[in-house]
């Protein structure tokens, strides 16, 4: 029905659509009267846009903009991560993070953890969310610790395992070199695999000059590790 599909419609669309709609019945007063009586702003001096005179403006449920304009406002509060109109699939899971947001005072830097296993897990309803909140939020910081820990101990068994396997790539371009010379270039040309191996060394290329780009970077962080790395090979 028409409530289930406003409560599943993207809240970046929902957002953007509210902010825009406002900001023009701010900058047109007169068309804003057609849908509401308007008061000024004692701090701002602009008109007052709510949420019943974009209901009206907009033919949408009234709930839909009070939650839209809550977000956006604590988004300008920097009490909101604007992650979560980017991110979240649908208009209910905005609402639900944003309640338990609320409800537990979750700190800013602290949402977009809590966000990302929302995704990860695809779980959005209110016990989840309830959960991954008070899980994060009193997360100690040993147990940070350990998670960074867990994912350097990962990230240096994949770089690891990249290196093997292009010492195990490299020889085995030596072997089609040397048979190549022996065979000639024809029987190159004429294989299949060497026709499909030139095109896998495009995508190759590609992410070889993305790992040298990080390598090349010059700040202190990167030229402190490219000495750690000179130093291990030594």
């Amino acid at each position: 029905n028409e409530n289930m599909d406003e409560w599943r419609t993207r809240p970046q669309v929902i957002d953007e659509t509210v902010r825009v709609a406002k900001r023009f019945l701010e900058e047109h007063p007169d068309e804003a009267r057609k849908y509401g009586q308007l008061k000024k702003s004692r701090s701002t001096d602009l008109n007052i846009i709510g949420y019943h005179i974009l209901s009206r403006f907009l033919h949408w449920e009234s709930s839909k903009i009070r939650h839209s304009l809550e977000r956006l406002g604590m988004i300008k509060r920097e009490e909101l991560d604007e992650e979560i109109s980017k991110s979240l699939p649908t208009d209910g899971s905005a609402r639900t993070f944003v309640k338990k947001v609320k409800q537990y005072k979750l700190p800013k830097e602290k949402q977009k953890a809590v966000i990302n296993r929302m995704i990860e897990e695809d779980s959005y309803g209110e016990k989840a969310v309830d959960e991954f909140v008070i899980m994060e939020k009193y997360k100690k910081p040993e147990e940070k610790k350990k998670l960074v820990d867990e994912r350097i101990k990962q990230f240096d068994d994949v770089i690891a395992e990249a290196r093997n396997l292009g010492d195990e790539f490299a020889d085995k371009l030596i072997d089609v070199t040397r048979l190549t010379k022996e065979l000639g270039i024809e029987t190159f040309n004429n294989s299949t695999h060497g026709i499909l191996l030139i095109m896998s060394f495009n995508r190759i290329e590609k992410y070889i000059n993305e790992v040298k780009q990080l390598k090349s970077n010059k700040n202190e962080k990167t030229e402190h590790i490219t000495e750690n790395f000179k130093g291990l090979g030594n």
